[in-house]
């Protein structure tokens, strides 16, 4: 009697535990929709650096991970946040292509980018595994894009010279990479501020550029870890760096050198979807320091 007894719980548990996930797994989507979590609309995310280096205020845009996205026809939404920031520079830290789409998304932002802005291009995974990424420096360079490949480059602010290095993507070959990250190191000017564009973030890839003592390293490539949940966790997987990664999203400090990461502007690039991690155009004010 018992024995039935027992098995008639354990039938009576299966079935409202089997029934309780579907209904848990619906209140959690109906949650989720209700505080907007998958909102994809683009987000201007603003930082602010202070350097005795600077002495006149400069604004940086940094567009990273657009994977082919559109905002708006001819990008004209993403356009217009750029231009209505008025930024002194533009830097494309990569994977402004998707290895699985067209990239007519990317023609038309580069076609419509305010020409009179200097602009700065370094290249991520993505643009090798397209196969073409030789192609994808010429349609830049066509448009008066600075594409850097382990060089620097002193452009003239507000009279002031500001040094913008950039390395390409590992996937260029493991050779080549390393001669380029110590070609930007070595060319690197230490008398004024210095900007390093590269694609990926993790702790392997900084620890072969911090040496070299740049003020700030700008990257992408995390996607802001996926999912977030503001205030708790920043990201849950990221390329390279694995479940829970600490470079996904942000400001990050490294002795005298400013780390910053973009969540990028992909909004579809992947099954995985964005969880409370809206794509991001960063917008990054150099400020003199007054003290």
């Amino acid at each position: 009697m018992k024995k039935k007894l027992t098995e008639k719980s354990s039938w009576i548990w299966s079935i409202v535990i089997l029934g309780g996930i579907p209904l848990v797994i619906y209140i959690l989507w109906r949650y989720l929709i209700s505080k907007n979590a998958f909102d994809k609309t683009l987000l201007i995310h603003p930082y602010e650096i202070v350097s005795a280096k600077i002495n006149r205020p400069v604004t940086l845009v940094l567009l990273t991970d657009l994977h082919n996205n559109f905002f708006g026809t001819e990008q004209n939404e993403l356009v217009k946040a750029i231009k209505t920031v008025n930024p002194d520079m533009i830097l494309m830290a990569g994977d402004m292509i998707d290895r699985k789409f067209p990239i007519d998304g990317f023609l038309a932002l580069i076609r419509n980018l305010p020409e009179s802005v200097p602009a700065f291009f370094v290249t991520g995974n993505n643009d090798f595994w397209k196969g073409n990424p030789a192609g994808i420096k010429t349609i830049l360079r066509d448009h008066g894009v600075n594409v850097l490949e382990g060089e620097c480059v002193l452009i003239n602010v507000k009279n002031q010279m500001i040094d913008v290095c950039g390395i390409d993507d590992p996937k260029i070959g493991k050779k080549i990479y390393h001669a380029q990250i110590s070609s930007a190191g070595e060319q690197k000017n230490s008398g004024c501020y210095s900007i390093l564009l590269m694609h990926r973030p993790d702790q392997r890839r900084l620890n072969e550029v911090l040496p070299y003592h740049y003020d700030l390293i700008l990257s992408g490539h995390a996607h802001g870890g996926q999912w977030r949940i503001p205030g708790l966790i920043n990201g849950l997987v990221a390329p390279d760096q694995g479940i829970f990664p600490r470079y996904t999203g942000g400001l990050y400090q490294h002795g005298e050198t400013n780390q910053i990461v973009s969540r990028g502007l992909a909004k579809n690039s992947s099954l995985i979807p964005r969880i409370f991690n809206r794509p991001e155009l960063v917008v990054i004010q150099l400020l003199p320091d007054k003290r």
